[in-house]
């Protein structure tokens, strides 16, 4: 259908009335009115041959870096200039808002925990204190160990996915690769230190999707433990310690202690190429 707009003007009514927010979701509105158009579709028709409403919005910050809003839906109503009708578009914008192959990223760097049973350093105080070659806490010829917080990263991310044609197909995929490591690099992590825990979302045949993705992340290492070194551990690894029994000192100070034999590192995880989840992440 056409219509001629040559006779349709407009005017802009309300310029930025929008919300600032410190976590970054931003939002913005706009109003334009158009006069002379017998329809709103011819309104519509009209408001769009002038570029209007704009994709996107340079929302300036008083004393920071400017950011762009995007539109996210404009809508109209009827309303009366004068003695004439005329036509209210309301065009909503906001910055948080994903679309499709455009991602954001939570990071989590709570610590985590793992039991150690040797220590770093060991100080020695009394007479004839044992040395139980960094075993902690040993009791009953057992060392106990500690609770140690360890650095540990998790990684979200939003990602706006072009609705897969086959959305079981896809969520398949994902749940092969859960519980697996990076085989390739991504995220800015070597291979091995990336687990990853999964995805969450919703599919529709209307709108395409916005799915979560989740990863652990543990830094590849070469440890020393006890006095045994070069000792490689993948971030994900398990690592064990085997104990022995030694005979220290003599006499009064004669004692059995436990000393750390082998380091064991186990390979718990299966490696998979999580680029087959297609993300563009650049």
């Amino acid at each position: 259908m056409t219509f001629d707009i040559s006779t349709i003007r407009h005017r802009q009514v309300a310029g930025f009335d929008g919300t600032r927010v410190l976590d970054g979701s931003d939002e913005l509105k706009q109003e334009w009115m158009v006069l002379g158009a017998a329809s709103p579709a011819a309104a519509e028709t009209y408001l769009l041959s002038q570029g209007l409403p704009p994709a996107l919005i340079e929302f300036a910050r008083p004393s920071d870096v400017s950011r762009k809003v995007k539109l996210q839906k404009y809508n109209w109503r009827e309303a009366i200039d004068g003695n004439s009708t005329a036509y209210l578009f309301s065009a909503d914008y906001e910055f948080n808002k994903l679309d499709v192959d455009e991602w954001s990223l939570s990071v989590s760097s709570t610590g985590g925990s793992i039991r150690l049973t040797t220590a770093l350093n060991t100080k020695r105080y009394g007479v004839g204190a044992p040395d139980h070659r960094s075993s902690i806490d040993v009791r009953d010829g057992k060392p106990q160990g500690v609770d140690r917080v360890i650095p540990t990263m998790r990684y979200t991310i939003n990602y706006r996915l072009s609705r897969p044609a086959d959305p079981i197909a896809f969520s398949n995929i994902a749940a092969a690769l859960t519980g697996t490591v990076n085989s390739t690099t991504m995220l800015g992590s070597d291979p091995g230190e990336l687990l990853f825990l999964g995805m969450d979302g919703d599919f529709g045949n209307q709108k395409n999707p916005e799915i979560q993705f989740s990863w652990a992340k543990s830094k590849n290492a070469i440890l020393s433990i006890a006095g045994i070194t070069g000792i490689e551990k993948y971030g994900h690894e398990y690592l064990w310690v085997q104990y022995q029994d030694e005979t220290t000192g003599s006499g009064a100070t004669k004692a059995i202690v436990q000393k750390p034999r082998g380091i064991y590192v186990e390979r718990i995880y299966e490696e998979a190429n999580h680029g087959t989840l297609g993300l563009l992440l650049s």
